[in-house]
C-alpha cells in the first residue's frame, strides 16, 4: 500500500511540475481560498490568524506570475497582471500594517485569540510584514532601455519603493515600540519580542535600499545624507540592542526562565551590526538582489 501511495504522490508531483497550466490552476485555487479565508475573521470577529491568508494571497499571485512566459518578473511591462499584482500587494501591505497597529493598541479581537490565550499577536504581524514587503518589492524593476514604456515603469517603481520606504520605517518604529510596551503590558512572549528586535536591521535594509534608489544623489556614499542615514542606522540598531539587554535583565530577575535567553540573540546581533556599520558602512551593492542583501547583512556581522 505504501508503494501505491508513493507512486500516486510522485505521479501527481511530476504532472504538476510538467504542466504550467495545471500549476496556474492550482495557484488560482489557492488565491481564491485565501480570499475566502479573509472573510472568516469578518464573520467570527477573530482577526489574529488572518496573517496566514494575507501571506498566502500575495505569495500565490507572485507564483502565478512565474508560470507566465512573459511575466512581470521578466518583462516588467506594467501590463494588466502587473497592476493586479500591485493592487493585491498594496492591499496586503495595508492590511498587515492595520493589524499590527490595532494589536499594539490592544484591540482584543486583533491582539489575541481564544485559541492562544493571552499572547499578543503584534510581534508576529510585524514579522510577517517583512515577508509581505519582500514580495511587494517583486513589482519593482531596474529601469533600462529594454523595458517597454520606460516612463510608466519608472512611475511604478517610484510607487513601490515609496510604499516600502514608508511601511518599513513604520515597522522599525513598531519593532522598537513593542519591547517598550511589553514592560507594562502582559501578553508579549519573549520569543516574539526577540524576533521583532532582530528584524530592526532587516527593515532598515528596506529603508536604505528604497532611499538609495529614490534619491541616489542625496544618499550617495561620502555625502552628508549618507552620513546622517548611517548615524540613524547605528542609533536604531544600538537602541534595539539596549532594549533587548534591558528585557533580558528584567525577565531574568522577575521570572528566571531559561526562555529569557532568547534576548541574547538580538543583543549579539545588534553589537555585530553596529560594529559593521561603523567600519564597513551601510551601502548596498547594486548588483546584489534584495534577498541576497538581507542575507549578507544579517550574516555579515559575524
Amino acid at each position: 500500500m505504501s508503494f501505491i501511495g508513493e507512486f500516486i504522490i510522485d505521479f501527481i508531483g511530476e504532472a504538476i511540475a510538467s504542466s504550467t497550466t495545471l500549476q496556474r490552476v492550482l495557484l488560482w485555487i489557492l488565491f481564491s481560498a485565501s480570499v475566502l479565508l479573509m472573510l472568516v475573521p469578518v464573520m467570527t470577529g477573530e482577526y489574529a490568524w488572518s496573517i496566514l491568508s494575507i501571506s498566502i494571497m500575495l505569495f500565490s499571485v507572485v507564483m502565478i506570475d512565474g508560470t507566465h512566459e512573459h511575466g512581470v518578473k521578466n518583462t516588467k511591462n506594467g501590463g494588466a497582471y502587473h497592476y493586479f499584482l500591485l493592487t493585491v500587494g498594496t492591499f496586503c501591505v495595508a492590511a498587515i500594517v492595520l493589524l499590527a497597529a490595532l494589536s499594539l493598541a490592544g484591540i482584543p479581537q486583533v491582539a489575541s485569540t481564544p485559541q492562544v490565550d493571552g499572547i499578543n499577536f503584534a510581534p508576529w504581524y510585524v514579522a510577517v510584514s517583512a515577508l509581505v514587503l519582500l514580495l511587494f518589492f517583486y513589482n519593482a524593476a531596474q529601469p533600462s532601455d529594454e523595458v517597454p514604456n520606460l516612463h510608466r515603469m519608472e512611475r511604478i517603481n517610484r510607487y513601490v519603493r515609496t510604499v516600502v520606504l514608508g511601511v518599513s520605517a513604520l515597522m522599525v518604529f513598531f519593532c522598537l515600540l513593542i519591547p517598550v510596551v511589553s514592560f507594562a503590558t502582559a501578553g508579549y512572549e519573549p520569543v516574539g519580542v526577540s524576533v521583532v528586535l532582530c528584524l530592526v536591521p532587516v527593515f532598515l535594509i528596506f529603508v536604505r535600499r528604497a532611499l538609495f534608489r529614490l534619491w541616489a544623489a542625496t544618499f550617495e556614499e561620502g555625502t552628508a545624507g549618507y552620513g546622517v542615514l548611517r548615524g540613524f542606522c547605528v542609533a536604531l540598531v544600538g537602541l534595539g540592542g539596549c532594549l533587548a539587554a534591558a528585557r533580558l535583565a528584567v525577565d531574568v530577575v522577575q521570572s528566571g526562565s531559561g526562555l529569557s535567553l532568547v534576548y541574547v540573540v538580538p543583543v549579539i546581533a545588534s553589537y555585530l551590526l553596529v560594529k559593521r556599520y561603523m567600519t564597513v558602512g551601510i551601502a548596498i551593492l547594486e548588483k546584489e538582489e534584495d534577498e541576497e542583501a538581507i542575507g549578507t547583512e544579517i550574516s555579515g556581522g559575524n
